[in-house]
Parts: structure tokens; C-alpha cells; sequence
């Protein structure tokens, strides 16, 4: 049937997701694809009929009508959701679902960016091209020309659905070292020692689309960055989404 943007998740995926959140219970939940902002409050007041309380939540309304970003926490922040950040200089062409920026002041101080790029077709609909790409990577290097310009907003964590791979030219653009300021990213591994984060149910094609990214001028290489960072594989988890759920402690 395709996609569908006025069509909700169906009962069954919601009641694994909530499954998930309550195994786990992060501190902060940020998500991506969302929908129109009453399914944010949906979910929200689900878990907490559940138990697991969300009081504060963040949305970003991009040129995207249709996808979100979106948090869900239990500490309290700030919240500057940017939808304004131009693509190749562009005017009134913007990064399509915009940048969620957090900054949290407890128990210490420390930022959290959540991003969601434009989506490889390729690994939908597997045709040896990818339409998606000269896009993707100008969102990734218009966002980091950004953070050059406002240095301020350049958070601690940069997470999210990058839409490509760790080798990828858009990954190279937050990681490479040439650059004044860049990011670490995070490796982390299911219980069987699998990094994929996505699986296209019908052609079987598994891919790490999804990353965790940690500012290097935040942590220091000698610094021990996450306590835990793993890929959750239960099973509740697969029926929820097709992307698996990325889990972290920091410091």
C-alpha cells in the first residue's frame, strides 16, 4: 500500500514500542519519522498511564510535513528546534526535517542534536543508484557549515537516522579529522555482535543507517565516553520498527 502520513502505527507496533520503553526506561528518548504532534502527546500519555513518566517533550516542524523530530525526557531542558538551516547556500531550501537542538542543565550541563537526513532509496528499492545521495550529503555538510557558524549550538551528542553508512560520504563529513571540529562515532553492537540498524522487511537487506556521534572537543579520546552503548535486539523491538532501538549511558 506504500506510505501512508495520515496513517498511525498499528496497535500491535505501539504496544511493542511501549513494551520496549519499559524495559529500558532511558532517561531521554529522541525519535525520528514522527507524526503529527497529538501522536507525540499519544505516546506520551501512554507510558505514563504505564508508569514510565515523560513530563517535558521536544518537536521540530521541518519543510517535512509530514516526519518529525521529537524527545521525550524526564530531565528538563531547553529546547531550540531549527528549521532555517539553508542547503548549498540555497535560499528557502532548507534541510527537510530540520535540527532539533536540546540543552540540558542536570545534574551537569550537556547538549543533545537529533537529526533525520534525506532517505536512500536505495536501500528501499535496491537499483545500484541511490537519488538520495548528492541530497543527504548536502543536508550533512550544510548542518556542519552551520555548527562552524555557531559553534554555541555544536552539541555534545549528535544522534539520529543519518540514512547512510559508517563509511558513507555523509558520515565522513561529521567525523573526518581534517576538520577544526568534528565527531567521534559510537560502534555499537547487538547481543550477537551484529551492528545493523535497519532491515527492509521484504528484501531482506539489513543496514547501519542510524548513529550515535560524540562532539571530539567534548570528549576527550582519553575520556571513557558511554558506559554502555548497544544495540537493542529483543524481540518486542523488531515488531515495533524496522529500525533497531540504539541504547546509551554517558558520564
Amino acid at each position: 500500500v506504500g506510505w501512508r502520513p495520515n496513517y498511525p502505527k498499528p496497535e500491535t507496533q505501539k504496544q511493542a514500542l511501549r513494551e520496549v520503553l519499559l524495559q529500558l526506561r532511558p532517561d531521554v528518548l529522541a525519535l525520528q519519522e514522527m507524526g503529527p504532534l497529538e501522536y507525540l502527546l499519544e505516546l506520551q500519555a501512554d507510558l505514563k498511564a504505564l508508569g514510565l513518566d515523560y513530563p517535558y517533550t521536544a518537536w521540530c516542524e521541518g519543510q517535512d510535513v509530514h516526519r518529525h523530530l521529537a524527545v521525550l525526557s524526564r530531565i528538563a531542558f531547553a529546547v531550540h528546534p531549527v528549521c532555517d538551516i539553508s542547503v548549498n547556500e540555497n535560499p528557502g531550501t532548507f534541510i527537510k526535517r530540520g535540527f532539533l537542538y536540546l540543552k540540558f542543565e542536570s545534574p551537569h550541563p550537556w547538549s543533545l542534536g537529533v537529526v533525520h537526513l534525506k532517505s536512500s532509496e536505495f536501500v528501499r528499492k535496491p537499483s545500484g543508484t541511490d537519488p538520495g545521495k548528492a541530497q543527504r550529503e548536502a543536508e550533512a555538510a550544510s548542518l556542519m557549515a552551520w555548527f562552524d557558524k555557531n559553534p554555541h549550538s555544536m552539541p555534545d551528542i549528535l544522534l539520529g537516522d543519518f540514512n547512510d553508512g559508517p563509511r558513507s560520504g555523509t558520515l565522513e563529513l561529521f567525523t573526518s579529522v581534517q576538520k577544526s571540529i568534528h565527531f567521534d562515532r559510537l560502534q555499537p553492537r547487538d547481543t550477537q555482535g551484529f551492528t545493523w540498524t535497519f532491515c527492509q522487511q521484504k528484501s531482506g537487506i539489513h543496514s547501519t543507517l542510524d548513529h550515535v556521534l560524540v562532539n571530539t572537543k567534548t570528549y576527550s579520546s582519553g575520556h571513557s565516553v558511554a558506559h554502555e552503548v548497544y544495540l537493542y535486539d529483543a524481540q518486542a523491538c523488531l515488531k515495533a520498527s524496522d529500525h533497531r532501538l540504539l541504547y546509551c549511558t554517558f558520564d
